[in-house]
């Protein structure tokens, strides 16, 4: 893996671009079982994407996820949670997206109905542990998924486990992270799923008091509304502001790609 072309922000670093690339390298390295998964699943999509410095060809969800990986790595981190908890959740925000392509084809003829994503989660999960990935990183991965009955359940929760934790923080990130670019000023999640109704018409109604234990919230209301639960939640922690959160961890995340140490240029 290689680094994703998210965005540059605003930075007085002129060589801000080659410290994300190595930044990102890095991160990717320390993953190879996502990379291992990615290739197995062949979660690449149809179209090269543009996104990429000096025009190199490159799958989309590899590098996405690579993104929410170094998302929830600063949570993480500024959450205080143990390295061993920290290293199963930043393979699993790795690899969240890997069946992505086998999903798609179960999931479109359908528009995206609830059963739909509900076969492709088992299928997932079965073919994940094929290839040898823990049960416990499988089930953190799978938060970025619909499992907003869960995720209400944890939150009802006055203290959560680490493994319980690091579920919310993938569930959280995918929520609001759009393919591989900075979090933007507003409502991140919000604009996240401003998309998706129109690209899965069909799950919005067909999840309508299946997704959530609310008869009356729609699949994409509920969504949205976990979203900002648990957006709530870890900003409380963390003494952030809830809508600047999204906007916090890339602030954190830029300063560690600043900070990244280049190799010496041939001369």
């Amino acid at each position: 893996m290689v680094s994703p072309e998210i965005r540059r922000p605003e930075t007085q670093d002129p060589d801000f671009d080659r410290k994300r690339w190595l930044y990102f390298y890095k991160l990717g390295r320390r993953v190879p079982k996502a990379v291992k998964l990615y290739r197995a699943f062949d979660a690449r999509e149809r179209k090269p994407s543009k996104s990429v410095a000096k025009g190199e060809p490159i799958h989309q969800a590899p590098y996405h996820c690579l993104v929410v990986a170094a998302r929830a790595e600063i949570l993480a981190d500024q959450l205080g949670m143990s390295s061993e908890v920290k290293e199963k959740l930043v393979l699993a925000a790795a690899i969240h997206d890997a069946f992505k392509a086998r999903q798609v084809a179960m999931v479109d003829p359908s528009g995206g109905s609830f059963e739909s994503f509900e076969e492709a989660e088992k299928a997932e999960e079965k073919a994940m542990r094929a290839e040898g990935v823990p049960i416990d990183v499988i089930a953190m991965a799978q938060g970025a998924g619909h499992p907003v009955r869960k995720v209400d359940k944890l939150l009802a929760k006055k203290k959560l486990s680490e493994s319980e934790l690091a579920f919310l923080i993938v569930f959280y990130i995918d929520s609001y992270t759009q393919g591989t670019s900075w979090a933007s000023s507003g409502d991140a999640i919000d604009a996240r799923f401003s998309r998706d109704p129109s690209r899965y018409p069909a799950f919005d109604e067909t999840a309508r008091g299946r997704v959530s234990v609310q008869s009356e919230e729609s699949g994409f209301e509920a969504l949205k509304r976990a979203g900002h639960q648990v957006q709530e939640r870890l900003a409380h922690e963390l003494g952030v502001d809830p809508a600047d959160l999204p906007q916090w961890i890339d602030m954190l995340i830029q300063r560690r790609i600043e900070r990244t140490s280049l190799p010496p240029q041939d001369s």
